[in-house]
C-alpha cells in the first residue's frame, strides 16, 4: 500500500497567514503563479466586465427580435381605407380616362373600408370599356358590401336592361326606390318596366307615386294612361286623361290616349276629335290611329274603319289587338283572301310574342348566356323592333364578343339601317 507523504512543517508555516517570514512566490509577466495555467485562477474562470456586458446586450436583442416576430405574426393586418383610391378613380372618370380608374382600384379588398365605393368606380370604368359582363358581376358586388348602396342599384338595374334582363332589373329598381323614396325618376323608371314586363298591379302604384312626388311628369303621366288602359282600367284612367287634357292640350301621345279612353266610354264622336287632334301633330301615332278605327266599327262603318286600321297594325305589327279587329273588319267587308293572310299574320305575332316572353325569362335565369340575347335579338328584328334587336345583339356581344352570328347580324342590320349605329343599347319589351 503505498505510503502518504507526511507534510513538511517548514512549508505548512510558510503558509500560515500572518507569518512574516514568508517569501513571495515568483509569478510570471502576466501575474499568475508559475504552477497555475495563464488567464487561469484558482476555482472559477475569470470574467471581464466589459464581456458580461457585451453578453447580456446581446441576449437582450436576441429576446427583443424573437418577442417583436412573434407579436407581428399575431396581429391583424393594417386595414387600408379604400375612400382615397375610390376619390382617385373617380377623378379619372370625370377626365374620361377609365382605364386609369381601373387601375387605381384594382387592389382594394373586400374587408377594407370604404371598398363598395371602389367597386362602384371599377364597375363604371368597365362599363364605359366595354365590359358588360365583368360590369354586372362587380356590381352585383358592390350591393353584396353595401345593400345600401343605391347608384349601384341604379347602375345594375340598367345594365340587366342592357342586358335584356328585366325581370332583375325591376327587382334592382324596387331596392332604389325604396331606399331613395323621393326621387320620382325611380318610381317612373320603375313603373315603366314593370308596365313592360306586363306586371300593371305593381306598374300602376309606382306610377302613381311618381306623379305625387312631381304632378308634372309628362312621362309618367303617359305611362300611367298606357299601363291603365293595357289593364283594361279605362274607367280608372278618366281622371288622369281629364288631368293630362289640362296640362298638355296639344301633347299628340296624350290625345291619343284620351281617345282610347274615350271610345272605351263608348263616345266614338269624342274619340275621333281627339284623334284628329293626336293625328294633326303626329300622323303615325298609333293610339291615335286604333281609336280612329274603333270609332267607325263602333259606328259599323266598316269601310272607313279599314284603312285606319291597316295603318295601326303597321304602325305596332306586333299590337295583337289591332291585328285581331283588323280581321274582324276584312271579314265583315267579305275579304277573304286578306283575312287569311292577317289571320297568318295574327298566328305570327302571338307565337313572337310567347318566344320573347319566354326568352325573357331565360334571360333571368341564365344571364351569361350570349345566344339568348341573340335569338331574342332575332325575333325583334322579326317583328320590326330594330332598336329592341339592335340592342340585343350589343348584349350578346358583351357577354362574348367573340360570338360570331351576334356578330353578322348586328353588321348586317346596321348596313340596312345605319340609323341604329347612334341608338342607345337597350333590351325592353
Amino acid at each position: 500500500m503505498a505510503r502518504v507523504a507526511e507534510p513538511d512543517p517548514g512549508r505548512l508555516a510558510a503558509t500560515t497567514p500572518g507569518n512574516p517570514s514568508v517569501e513571495p512566490v515568483a509569478r510570471t509577466s502576466a501575474g499568475a503563479p508559475p504552477d497555475v495555467p495563464q488567464g487561469m485562477g484558482h476555482g472559477w474562470p475569470r470574467v471581464r466586465p466589459v464581456a458580461v456586458g457585451i453578453a447580456l446586450a446581446v441576449a437582450g436583442l436576441v429576446v427583443c427580435v424573437v418577442a417583436g416576430l412573434w407579436w407581428w405574426s399575431q396581429r391583424s393586418a393594417t386595414v387600408r381605407d379604400a375612400r382615397s383610391a375610390a376619390a382617385r378613380g373617380r377623378a379619372y372618370l370625370r377626365y374620361g380616362r377609365p382605364v386609369q380608374a381601373l387601375q387605381a382600384v384594382q387592389d382594394v379588398r373586400d374587408e377594407e373600408p370604404g371598398a363598395g365605393e371602389a367597386v362602384a368606380v371599377a364597375a363604371q370604368a368597365l362599363l364605359r370599356m366595354g365590359q358588360y359582363r365583368i360590369a354586372r358581376l362587380a356590381l352585383e358586388r358592390v350591393l353584396k358590401l353595401n345593400p345600401k348602396n343605391v347608384d349601384a342599384a341604379i347602375a345594375l338595374a340598367q345594365l340587366n336592361l342592357d342586358l335584356g334582363n328585366g325581370g332583375r332589373a325591376a327587382e334592382l329598381l324596387k331596392l332604389a326606390a325604396q331606399l331613395r323614396p323621393n326621387d320620382e325618376r325611380l318610381w317612373l323608371e320603375l313603373g315603366k318596366v314593370l308596365r313592360e314586363r306586363g306586371e300593371y298591379p305593381e306598374a300602376i302604384p309606382a306610377l302613381e307615386k311618381a306623379l305625387a312626388l312631381n304632378p308634372s311628369s309628362q312621362p309618367a303621366l303617359i305611362q300611367l294612361l298606357s299601363a291603365l288602359h293595357d289593364s283594361g282600367r279605362s274607367d280608372q284612367a278618366q281622371a288622369w286623361v281629364a288631368k293630362g287634357l289640362r296640362r298638355y292640350p296639344d301633347d299628340p301621345a296624350v290625345l291619343g290616349l284620351a281617345a282610347l279612353g274615350a271610345i272605351d266610354a263608348n263616345r266614338p264622336e269624342e274619340a275621333l276629335a281627339l284623334s284628329d287632334r293626336a293625328l294633326g301633330h303626329d300622323p303615325e301615332n298609333a293610339h291615335a290611329l286604333r281609336a280612329r278605327a274603333r270609332s267607325y266599327v263602333a259606328r259599323s262603318q266598316w269601310q272607313q274603319a279599314l284603312p285606319w286600321a291597316e295603318r295601326a297594325a303597321t304602325a305596332s305589327p306586333n299590337d295583337v289587338g289591332m291585328l285581331q279587329l283588323r280581321l274582324v273588319i276584312e271579314t265583315r267587308l267579305g275579304l277573304t283572301e286578306r283575312a287569311a293572310a292577317t289571320q297568318v299574320q295574327l298566328t305570327r305575332a302571338r307565337r313572337r310574342v310567347q318566344a320573347m316572353n319566354e326568352l325573357m325569362e331565360a334571360i333571368a335565369q341564365q344571364p351569361e348566356d350570349p345566344q339568348l340575347p341573340w335569338k331574342l335579338g332575332r325575333l325583334a328584328q322579326e317583328s320590326g323592333m330594330l332598336p329592341l334587336a339592335s340592342g340585343c345583339f350589343e348584349a350578346s356581344l358583351s357577354l362574348d364578343p367573340a360570338f360570331r352570328p351576334a356578330h353578322e347580324d348586328l353588321a348586317a342590320l346596321r348596313a340596312a339601317h345605319p340609323e341604329l349605329k347612334g341608338s342607345p343599347q337597350r333590351g325592353k319589351r
